[in-house]
């Protein structure tokens, strides 16, 4: 509140790690206290993050706060699984269709484990153009397979927290994904549900094989944790570059049939190319990110922002001598704004005018003046 030179705040987002669950109420009643926030939503991470920097594996809580004239919230908390009969995506869509604004912007923090991401942004409106949405899947620690959201006082296990924002204020978005193509992209043949048969016309897994014959020795040995298949999201494209895939893991190969199965559903006629997820290309992709978004400020500055990471970057990508780097990397850009957000396991955002859940990538969203 100092920092902000607020007296009281409209609202307030606040992430924590799963360390405090025992205190969250009280948590949050002592932010509340001290804010007079009207509005104040988060979930727990995997870590936290701040301009200060990144706190991956440590106890942690970020707090930022806000206060704006010209901008209203609508918060919220759902539980995924509705008493009444409504789905979740159909609860919120009412929410959102309460709200006076044309142009509002969702930002939701959903759990991952009682929710498939991906369905509830269907559920909700899958065109950006339309609603954009932003946010992560929440976190939780180690073998735990509880995350927390929360919304006012109230605390939730397995729910979805979120905020519908209307008013004067222009948003801005990047997607920084952190893989290597590897191979050629090729057009998928024959797909059922979530497994792949052919590429190409031959079996699925003799063209992985095919594809993975050209990497290094030492990128075979991170094939077992850091290979993936990028989907590409917008067919008519060509040629395909960076952003232009859906990155999802490979759950499984199948040698018997030739099928690869991948944590998407897929059909024929879709592009797929292979990926290697790579600590450079990660670092490269964040660099371009960041250049993207200062050409779409066109020089105003940001007044604030959120940055939603996943649990799978950090120094987990980039090395325990590398702590800290998105933050550092968009600081170099954008200066010491306030920014806070958390590692979850999933992110949120829109993506060549569509809403998508992804993985392994960082989401920045920042607020500037509306024009």
């Amino acid at each position: 509140m100092e920092r902000a030179g607020l007296s009281q705040a409209d609202c307030a987002f606040v992430f924590a790690t799963t360390h405090y669950q025992p205190e969250f109420a009280r948590l949050l009643r002592a932010v509340r206290a001290e804010t007079g926030a009207s509005h104040l939503v988060g979930c727990s991470g995997m870590g936290v993050l701040t301009t200060d920097g990144e706190f991956e594996r440590g106890a942690g809580v970020a707090v930022l706060t806000l206060q704006a004239d010209d901008v209203a919230l609508q918060s919220f908390l759902m539980p995924t699984h509705p008493s009444e009969g409504i789905s979740v995506g159909a609860a919120i869509a009412e929410v959102i269709a309460s709200c006076p604004s044309e142009r509002p912007l969702l930002m939701m923090f959903t759990d991952i484990f009682s929710v498939y991401p991906s369905q509830l942004i269907e559920d909700i409106e899958p065109d950006a153009r339309i609603l954009p949405i932003v946010g992560g899947a929440a976190g939780c620690r180690g073998v735990d397979r509880r995350t927390y959201q929360w919304c006012g006082d109230e605390v939730a296990a397995h729910g979805v927290a979120g905020a519908v924002w209307t008013g004067a204020f222009a948003i801005h978005i990047g997607v920084a994904q952190g893989c290597q193509p590897i191979g050629e992209p090729y057009v998928i043949s024959k797909a059922e549900g979530s497994l792949i048969y052919e590429i190409a016309g031959r079996p699925a897994i003799h063209v992985l094989q095919e594809s993975l014959e050209a990497l290094t020795p030492a990128d075979m040995e991170r094939v077992p944790y850091a290979l993936h298949v990028g989907i590409a999201m917008d067919e008519e494209k060509y040629p395909l570059g960076r952003g232009d895939f859906l990155v999802r893991n490979i759950a499984g190969v199948d040698p018997g049939s030739g099928a690869i199965a991948v944590a998407e559903r897929v059909r024929p006629g879709q592009t797929i190319q292979f990926n290697l997820r790579d600590a450079h290309a990660a670092s490269a992709d964040m660099y371009a990110t960041m250049e993207s978004i200062c050409d779409s400020l066109k020089g105003k500055p940001p007044a604030f922002g959120f940055y939603f990471n996943c649990l799978g970057r950090g120094t987990a990508l980039y090395g325990k001598d590398k702590p800290h780097h998105d933050i550092t990397v968009i600081k170099e850009f954008v200066g010491d704004i306030p920014l806070v957000g958390f590692f979850g396991n999933a992110e949120i955002a829109p993506v060549g005018g569509r809403n998508y859940a992804h993985n392994y990538t960082g989401v920045l969203v920042l607020f500037a003046e509306g024009d």
